[in-house]
């Protein structure tokens, strides 16, 4: 009699049955999320050269527009072009960390 209370009280609401859609749901929700990292990590490393191409592009078009005024002296259009490149070079080098997971 009481080995079985015990059991009935660690038991959680609804019995095992309750607990193993539960555990199986997180499993499958965990092996989507690292299937999805690393379709998402093949994709980068298989564009490589293509997306850094890109990301270079996409970062002189940022340094244009941030120091398109006419009326931005050029030692400030400098400074906003080397924070631009400092701040490209972080994310490359974020990048690169994360394919290397």
């Amino acid at each position: 009699g009481g080995a079985k209370l015990a059991v009935a009280n660690w038991a959680p609401a609804g019995g095992l049955e309750a607990m193993l859609p539960r555990a199986i749901g997180a499993a499958v929700d965990q092996f989507a999320d690292r299937s999805k990292r690393q379709a998402a990590k093949k994709l980068l490393e298989a564009l490589g050269p293509t997306r850094k191409r890109v990301m270079q592009m996409l970062w002189e078009t940022v340094k244009e527009a941030a120091t398109k005024d006419p009326d931005m002296p050029s030692r400030m259009k400098s400074q906003v072009r080397i924070i631009i490149d400092s701040v490209a070079e972080d994310v490359e080098r974020q990048t690169e960390e994360k394919l290397m997971l």
